[in-house]
């Protein structure tokens, strides 16, 4: 089972701790707790708990750093059925973003079509709305949860160790966000309890995607379009229907190599992945996997040849 956060904010600058809505900074500046403002002209440091509103939209000029411990919580659950008439909160950063040890970055827009638990199997056909930019990469060192969906990344995604082990605990770190979607019963009745996991879901990226050394709960690679590689290595997930690494283009090479459980469909509902060089390992043109939700189930090819 996946879960998702979303909203709410406030931002410091390094000369003023505070609300900052509505304002700007030339230097570089920091939010400890609370609501992002509209715009950064420089770097972005989150130190706390910070949140991009439902329907705002955010600009960072420069780089965005989550601090050791923090997160950023700028991802749009739902949308009419999961929270009324909820709009997308936008985030673009010209830089790249780096999220560091025990933090967590969440980012995007992501509707769940079956609605029964979680976000994971994003429905595109609803997705146009968002507007999510990255104009470097995504960096991930040791991190506690990366979740991405939805996202234009220009440079790469590099999600390396971290995960918060191999276990399927709450987090202490989502128990701080007070996101409806984390904490709390949405309208539609379900009441969610977060897991530690990563997920990386529909977005395009503009060079590669590396995964290594993640333990975590759950890890899903789903429908994303990859202009370089991918590599997804030495991964250990606590959950059987973990490491679903499946439904995605891959424009040149993809690797997938001792994984625990090894690259599976599990409950995904996704095809194989679409490789355009050589796919080696778990993720092989030869690897044959069972699919449950395909045409009531059936082996498909893990990868096919693009």
């Amino acid at each position: 089972m996946r879960f998702l956060p979303a909203v709410v904010i406030v931002a410091t600058s390094l000369l003023l701790v505070g609300s900052a809505s509505g304002s700007t900074s030339t230097r570089s500046a920091k939010c400890s707790s609370g609501d992002l403002n509209d715009q950064y002209q420089s770097s972005l440091t989150i130190t706390g708990v910070c949140y991009v509103v439902n329907g705002s939209s955010v600009t960072v000029d420069g780089d965005l750093t989550v601090a050791k411990g923090a997160m950023l919580d700028a991802i749009s659950p739902g949308g009419s059925a999961i929270l009324g008439s909820a709009l997308p909160g936008n985030l673009t950063v010209k830089g790249n973003i780096t999220v560091k040890g025990g933090a967590a970055l969440l980012l995007g827009w992501c509707i769940e079509p079956n609605q029964g638990y979680g976000y994971h199997n994003c429905d595109t056909s609803q997705l146009g709305s968002a507007d999510d930019h990255v104009g470097g990469n995504i960096i991930s060192m040791n991190a506690l949860a990366v979740i991405v969906h939805n996202v234009q990344v220009s440079g790469g995604i590099t999600v390396s160790g971290g995960g918060g082990g191999d276990t399927c605990t709450t987090p202490s770190l989502f128990t701080e966000d007070t996101d409806p979607a984390v904490n709390g019963t949405q309208s539609i009745g379900y009441d969610f309890s977060p897991q530690n996991y990563s997920d990386l879901e529909s977005n395009t990226v503009g060079k590669s995607i590396k995964v290594t050394g993640l333990e975590s709960c759950w890890f899903g690679a789903l429908r994303d379009s990859v202009t370089g590689n991918f590599v997804f290595s030495d991964n250990t997930i606590s959950n059987v229907d973990g490491n679903e690494v499946v439904g995605n283009e891959i424009k040149s090479n993809m690797t997938c190599l001792g994984d625990s459980p090894p690259v599976q469909f599990g409950d995904s509902g996704s095809g194989s992945n679409l490789v355009s060089g050589k796919a080696k390992g778990e993720c092989g043109f030869n690897v044959m996997q069972f699919d449950p939700y395909y045409e009531g189930g059936v082996t498909l090819p893990i990868s096919v040849q693009g």
